[in-house]
């Protein structure tokens, strides 16, 4: 069985917005607070995956046919400014919760695909106030560079740099 990286196709979007779905329910037994039901589905709704497939921002790990994780690429992010660095802006990340590794395994194919277009990072963001996402993503050698806010969203900035092997 071989993993590989796909562009969700429109047809796609709902698949994707299904493992948030599943995504969310896992986050609230594990007392993650991250995606709060009625809080990031309204803010994040079904139509804005569509809208992202579309777009060619929506991707998945596929096997078999089969979606195992999705997420959502940017080439920009308002959330880190303008920058002049080359970067992947990775959001939406959502592993099925039945599949270990999933989300881990799209990551890594992600900072491949982004090092293989000529980034020089792949950035992303989460809850400033969840402690578990940021053992997680510092445990895949993503460094906490920074922190923002919005209005209902404080975060944190993380980013790996994408270093010749």
């Amino acid at each position: 069985m071989e993993t590989k990286l796909i562009f969700l196709h429109p047809n796609q979007a709902h698949q994707a917005y299904e493992l948030i779905q599943e995504r969310m329910d896992w986050m609230e037994q594990n007392r993650i607070h991250q995606w709060v039901r009625g809080e990031y589905d309204k803010a994040y709704p079904e139509s804005y995956f569509l809208v992202k497939a579309e777009a060619h921002q929506l991707v998945g790990l596929e096997e078999d046919g089969e979606l195992l994780a999705s997420a959502v690429i940017l080439d920009e992010d308002p959330r880190w400014g303008k920058r002049e660095d080359k970067a992947l802006y990775i959001h939406c990340l959502a592993g099925d919760p039945a599949i270990h590794g999933a989300g881990r395994l799209l990551l890594k194919r992600l900072e491949e695909y982004a090092k293989e277009n000529g980034c020089q990072y792949t950035r992303l963001d989460s809850m400033r106030t969840s402690s578990k996402l940021y053992a997680y993503y510092t445990s895949l050698c993503y460094a906490k560079v920074g922190e923002g806010e919005e209005p209902y969203y404080q975060f944190n900035l993380y980013q790996k740099e994408l270093k010749d092997e």
